[in-house]
């Protein structure tokens, strides 16, 4: 009995302190094992992360607000262009204006001119043409004013 005791405590001795020992060393490395990679992960992971973060934040405010200023200044261009082509059609709208007076004016003139280089004209012609025609009548008593005093002047 003494000699199955001494076995069973040898063997239990071993199983619970050798064994035991040993599962507990295997479970501290895992421990280890596990605290290095979750240093890793946690290092990987964080890094990561804060790189993701830096080129997220980058690329949405730097380029986006990059994106937005030149977007805005498309518009101011555009809202320039769109006030300087306002301007165009006021200044065309002008000098159309301008040049339809001019028309009218001309057309008085053309009126004017007209009136006077026919009409006007018209009468002087008559006019100048009946002082010929007198002159003419005048001429020619004249003329028989001067045979009769030719034909009297040559009875004497």
């Amino acid at each position: 009995m003494l000699a199955v005791r001494s076995v069973l405590v040898v063997v239990y001795g071993t199983i619970m302190l050798d064994v035991r020992g040993v599962l507990v060393a295997v479970y501290g490395t895992m421990l280890a094992v596990r605290s290095v990679l979750d240093a890793v992960y946690g290092t990987i992971m964080l890094a990561v992360r804060s790189v993701l973060v830096a080129v997220y934040g980058t690329i949405m405010l730097d380029v986006r607000g990059v994106l937005v200023a030149v977007y805005g200044t498309i518009l101011a261009v555009r809202g320039v262009l769109v006030a300087v082509y306002g301007t165009m059609l006021a200044v065309r709208g002008v000098l159309d204006a301008v040049y339809g007076t001019m028309l009218a004016v001309r057309s008085v003139l053309v009126a004017v001119y007209g009136t006077i280089m026919l009409d006007v004209r018209g009468v002087l012609v008559v006019v100048y043409g009946t002082m010929l025609a007198v002159r003419g009548v005048l001429a020619a008593v004249y003329g028989t004013m001067l045979a009769v005093r030719g034909v009297l002047v040559a009875a004497r």
